[in-house]
């Protein structure tokens, strides 16, 4: 796994769960830990396949000047395939600056995951709920998009929505 770099006082931690994971999923500002993260794992990082035997960590920007939102498109994806997403732990996250980690938890317990273990989530809905939850969070917030792994400054074609809800909404 990469070694991240940065000066941050939280980079153990960040670390720690990196280490764990074999794939990573965020994006941010120029200047944040999670953009130089998403660089650190290269091709690893916002990938097009996740499987349920992935373990994947995830990092948030938090409230900055210039703050770019959590990648829910990969977030999804990785759900979906039901890999175990490693996130800050409710400590952490809670920490006033730490927005994007709290958006992400409760984007994961919107989709039917669940905190097994503090930062450790793994499914704990059936599948057809859990697209239905993601389709419906996704639609109204209007980030249903393709999962490609592109060049970070273009933003990603539309994705369709899962089986189910199509079948469901006649599309």
């Amino acid at each position: 796994m990469p070694q991240l770099t940065g000066t941050s006082p939280y980079l153990a931690k960040d670390q720690a769960k990196s280490d764990r994971a074999n794939k990573f999923i965020g994006r941010g500002s120029s200047r944040s830990s999670t953009h130089r993260y998403m660089k650190a794992w290269g091709s690893h990082a916002n990938c097009m396949q996740y499987f349920e035997t992935d373990i994947v960590f995830i990092s948030a920007e938090g409230n900055r000047l210039e703050r770019v939102s959590p990648y829910f498109t990969f977030i999804q994806v990785a759900m979906m395939a039901g890999a175990t997403l490693i996130t800050d732990t409710p400590a952490d996250r809670n920490r006033s600056y730490n927005i994007g980690e709290r958006e992400v938890a409760e984007f994961l317990a919107k989709g039917g995951y669940e905190e097994v273990s503090p930062g450790t989530w793994k499914p704990s809905d059936p599948m057809e709920f859990l697209h239905c939850e993601l389709c419906n969070t996704l639609t109204a917030n209007n980030q249903l998009t393709a999962c490609i792994f592109r060049d970070e400054n273009e933003e990603p074609d539309t994705l369709d929505l899962c089986p189910h809800c199509k079948d469901k909404n006649g599309k």
